[in-house]
């Protein structure tokens, strides 16, 4: 046989070989769509899933079901306690039934990719989990806690004691059964919302538009006047993006673990912010409250531009790395405890009050808004409370350290470390040197406070040099018909 027509028939038993592939995995696909449209096997699964969270799964439909890319779900929705119908959305409290809370979560469409073999194995494995405009609903209980409302297994009724007259082989109550072991490799939410809902079953809190750009409001309602209580005391957000790498959780009662989580946001605090936040949150579902454990980095935040949000962007610039974990989970942020860890990197210090009333005081106008290498120091939220610790910002002339608290309400008390740089003392009256007391290094540093609060602090630095604070520049005389200027303080 001549070689090419030996070719030429390899490649057309290959050909058929592949052309018999692919109409068996048609036939099986075309298969499995008639099977998973069944009213019956849609029943089975929606149990395989109830099984798999350890509370009731509905849907009212699937399409596009593929056994290599998985299938779409229409109309998804966890009802949490109570089982509720589809048409309850915004319930109200009457003077005779108690409120209705909605769904715990809704989606109008949910894509998910599974493994076919792990559901055979009794786990469930699901590669990607994407849902398109969903909604979570969270009650509060009446400390204000979050509740989440799922349908736990029933615990089996005990016999009553034995009479001695029942026979002995009595069978013994069927156990609960356990949630399957889950896994979840990639999760994608769009246009999602979340909603906190108060004893009464209206918005308390409502996270509006995750990855299209949200906002976070108070009562679900512009015209209502938010708490001073709920989130809205952070201001608002716009989140682009919100994806997780990994999630894992042996059941839903347990908790869960979204390691490599990331939040892309535009806008923080209410001014225009481009970054990412990326880390990792423990969800524990077992305890009251819904606490959690986080761990967020973000790194290159423009400090000019989240400063503008205090109503200070002339105060402080420079690149800003921030480690953030703790432990939540209440709205309340009196009880969030938290800590960061924060590096400020080449920046300069604008217009701070006692940098330069030194400058002027000393008559050296170079320290006056200085350039620093380095900005770093430790944040800890506890009990309402801002505490600073292991402070220290390094210029050129000198390096200021120091530790202490500021409130929620914007107090502050901070005590505080200046070291001059050598080249500085040497600078400096000789009836300023004579306060300073020097060090190992060749610096020599002053202690002093600031007090008062963040918006307008107050320094004793220039006291404790003996040096007199700066006088007021002086008002213009008032014509004839003008106000009388009101003296400052």
């Amino acid at each position: 046989m001549p070689y090419s027509e030996m070719v030429a028939g390899l490649f057309k038993y290959a050909l058929r070989i592949a052309l018999g592939i692919l109409a068996v995995v048609a036939i099986l696909t075309l298969s499995l769509n008639f099977y998973l449209g069944l009213s019956g096997t849609q029943a089975r699964l929606r149990t395989l899933a109830t099984g798999a969270l350890g509370t009731p799964v509905l849907w009212k439909g699937m399409e596009h079901i593929n056994i290599l890319r998985g299938t779409t779900i229409l109309d998804f929705r966890i009802p949490g306690e109570g089982g509720l119908a589809p048409e309850v959305r915004d319930p109200g409290p009457t003077p005779s039934q108690p409120p209705i809370h909605p769904p715990l979560l809704e989606a109008p469409r949910v894509e998910v990719a599974y493994s076919p073999l792990d559901l055979l194995d009794g786990r469930v494995v699901l590669p990607k989990l994407s849902f398109d405009h969903p909604v979570l609903a969270l009650p509060e209980d009446a400390e204000g806690r979050l509740i989440l409302p799922l349908h736990t297994p029933r615990q089996a009724t005990p016999a009553p004691a034995s009479s001695g007259t029942e026979k002995e082989n009595t069978p013994e109550p069927a156990a609960a059964p356990q949630p399957w072991p889950l896994t979840l490799s990639s999760l994608s939410i769009t246009g999602g919302r979340l909603r906190i809902l108060d004893r009464e079953g209206r918005d308390a809190v409502l996270l509006d538009g995750i990855e299209h750009g949200g906002r976070i409001s108070r009562g679900g309602n512009g015209d209502q006047e938010p708490r001073q209580d709920s989130l809205n005391a952070f201001g608002q957000f716009s989140a682009t993006a919100l994806r997780f790498g990994k999630f894992t959780s042996a059941n839903l009662q347990g908790g869960y673990t979204f390691s490599q989580a990331t939040i892309s946001l535009t806008k923080l605090l209410g001014t225009a912010y481009h970054g990412q936040w990326t880390g990792k949150l423990v969800l524990k579902t077992d305890a009251p409250g819904l606490p959690c454990d986080f761990e967020f980095q973000s790194t290159g935040i423009e400090l000019s531009e989240i400063l503008k949000s205090a109503g200070r962007p002339d105060l402080l610039s420079g690149s800003l790395s921030l480690t953030l974990s703790g432990r939540g989970p209440s709205r309340e942020l009196s009880q969030v405890a938290a800590s960061a860890g924060f590096t400020i990197r080449d920046g300069q210090l604008i217009r701070v009050g006692f940098v330069e009333d030194l400058a002027t005081a000393l008559n050296l106008k170079d320290l006056s808004q200085p350039d620093f290498t380095d900005c770093h120091g430790t944040l800890t939220l506890s009990e309402g409370r801002l505490l600073l610790s292991d402070f220290s910002l390094a210029a050129a002339a000198w390096t200021l350290t120091g530790a202490g608290a500021a409130g929620l309400d914007g107090t502050l008390a901070l005590d505080c470390r200046l070291h001059f740089h050598p080249e500085t003392v040497a600078r400096l009256p000789a009836a300023v040197a004579a306060k300073l007391t020097k060090e190992e290094n060749g610096d020599a540093f002053v202690p002093f406070t600031l007090r008062g609060r963040l918006d307008n602090p107050e320094s004793d630095l220039l006291t404790r040099l003996g040096l007199p604070k700066a006088k007021p520049a002086a008002a213009a005389p008032a014509t004839a018909g003008s106000p009388i200027p009101t003296p400052t303080p």
